[in-house]
């Protein structure tokens, strides 16, 4: 597994990982970002856009929603995260 914050790492694994996509997708808070402001702005527009359309919105969405270079940028080392780094059925467990 690489070495990635774990912001980045959650970014990844919802867009990557149906299991994490069903389960984080409908809580998913932007306060779970504060230590990294640009992650929290594509969170947000991910939740905009789940809220407004009630799915989740595609890579290629993102990439039109997100207007900012330093937003975008950091979508893509989200996006740049190896699926297999994300695709374990232990990253989200029922407890």
């Amino acid at each position: 597994m690489v070495d990635v914050d774990f912001e980045k790492l959650i970014v990844k694994a919802i867009f990557a990982n149906n299991v994490v996509q069903d389960k984080v997708v409908p809580l998913l808070d932007e306060k779970w970002f504060n230590n990294d402001v640009l992650t929290m702005k594509i969170v947000s527009k991910i939740i905009d856009f789940h809220v407004k359309y009630e799915t989740m919105p595609s890579i290629t969405d993102m990439r039109v929603l997100i207007k900012d270079p330093d937003e975008l940028a950091t979508f893509e080392e989200c996006m740049s995260i190896k699926d297999e780094d994300v695709e374990s059925e232990f990253i989200v467990r029922r407890n």
